[in-house]
């Protein structure tokens, strides 16, 4: 039997910043994992293809979603704080490194955080 003051951490935050959410919805077609790097196209967020630019609005995910292809689905996104780049997934091939700055401008940090 489990214990109920047992928490099992993620390790996706990894730093002591505030943390500002926003209901977000994901767009149709989209396989999203909690730490995805999500970016907003035509009011509706999904996986970058490629790495960001300045003018780009994203988020990380909250949570774990699939959506079909004809259906959205509202969501919860984090639009700051201090992350564990080793938990996140970013746009296409690019890296945290390719994203860091970038992310960096809009209050997204990032940092290496082995799970312990």
């Amino acid at each position: 039997m489990p214990l109920l003051d047992t928490l099992k951490y993620d390790n996706l935050f990894a730093g002591d910043f505030d943390v500002i959410t926003e209901e977000i919805t994901i767009d149709v077609s989209q396989t999203i994992k909690r730490g995805d790097v999500l970016k907003k196209t035509a009011g509706k967020f999904g996986r970058p293809a490629a790495v960001l630019i300045t003018a780009d609005v994203v988020v990380i995910a909250s949570e774990d979603i699939t959506t079909d292809g004809a259906t959205t689905v509202k969501s919860i996104g984090y639009k700051t704080g201090w992350f564990n780049q080793f938990a996140m997934r970013f746009g296409g091939a690019s890296t945290a490194d390719d994203n860091h700055d970038i992310l960096a401008e809009k209050a997204i940090y990032l940092t290496k955080t082995q799970k312990q």
